[in-house]
């Protein structure tokens, strides 16, 4: 379903499936599994829950050990657009 420039309120959004543009979600849970990349912008929040599954929930996991591994964790943030480019020193 796609939800655009509207107010959710008290809702459960499943990433996987719905479209979300341009709205503001209150109280609203928000499921995401990763079936692929979702249509998600431009939104703001207020008191939600978001609710990670299946390969969305093993990418955190992921990211979350490479952070704890001083080698990796620069990378990670790189990766992630919140570092600059010239920040980076890892070759």
């Amino acid at each position: 379903m796609l939800y655009e420039n509207e107010t959710l309120t008290g809702l459960t959004v499943n990433l996987d499936d719905d479209e979300i543009v341009g709205c503001h979600l209150v109280n609203c849970r928000i499921l995401f599994g990763s079936k692929q990349l979702p249509t998600f912008s431009d939104n703001c929040f207020e008191n939600c829950n978001f609710h990670f599954s299946k390969s969305a929930l093993v990418t955190i996991e992921l990211l979350r050990r490479m952070l704890q591994i001083p080698q990796l964790s620069e990378l990670v943030i790189a990766a992630l657009g919140l570092m600059s480019d010239e920040a980076r020193t890892l070759h």
